[in-house]
């Protein structure tokens, strides 16, 4: 059975879409660039503030500009990051079937460290045994390294690890470390998601969660 379920965090265990444009969005509004739309930003999240700038920062002022822009985003982010953030429904109860069933739990994401850990511990309290964000001088996903660092961690294989996310970077993370994948329909990836299924588990409603996990092969 699976031991070890590591989870993404935006669009897998809580909903950040709306704190994520608002950071962005007063960060450009400071630097007299243009907004985007908040829909806009599902397509954007999932590989790091890095990889948002690139989307959203118009390409004749990269790389000028984009210090200064995660920089502020960074700030405005940390302000209200807990109040924007809201766990996808039943992910809560699911977490919770795991953790009284034994499945040890954690968190790897793309996002800085010092959100993702305030995040977190707003919103889940001490249901999670690690919890990782992008870290200065760290690979990001979908490179394995901190993945594998996990389950070393833990003193686990990666074959009784999985790892859950709504984006296909965290399919591919999941296979570069050799953890079991298992994407979500719920989140901002859900539709690459959808149109890829068939080598991986796929998740409807965060309830059925516990027992897909708890049905896979090790």
């Amino acid at each position: 059975m699976i031991r070890l379920a590591c989870f993404d965090l935006d669009g897998t265990l809580l909903d950040t879409l709306e704190g994520i444009a608002s950071a962005s969005n007063k960060a450009l509004c400071a630097l007299d660039l243009p907004v985007w739309p908040m829909g806009d930003y599902r397509a954007f999240i999932g590989y790091g503030p890095h990889a948002l700038a690139q989307h959203i920062l118009p390409a004749g002022q990269l790389p000028s500009i984009e210090d200064r822009w995660l920089h502020l985003y960074k700030q405005y982010y940390l302000t209200d990051c807990t109040q924007r953030a809201r766990p996808f429904p039943g992910v809560l109860k699911a977490l919770q079937t795991l953790r009284a069933s034994g499945v040890r739990l954690a968190v790897l994401s793309n996002k800085p460290d010092e959100l993702v850990q305030a995040q977190i511990s707003s919103c889940f309290s001490d249901l999670f045994e690690a919890v990782c964000g992008q870290r200065e001088g760290e690979p990001v996903k979908p490179d394995p390294t901190v993945l594998l660092y996990i389950a070393n961690e833990f003193g686990l294989t990666p074959s009784e690890c999985a790892y859950v996310g709504d984006m296909l970077v965290d399919i591919k993370t999941a296979c570069n470390a050799g953890f079991t994948p298992v994407g979500v329909l719920w989140g901002f990836g859900s539709d690459s998601l959808a149109d890829s299924a068939g080598s991986f588990a796929l998740v409807e409603c965060a309830k059925e969660l516990p027992r897909v996990l708890f049905d896979l092969k090790t």
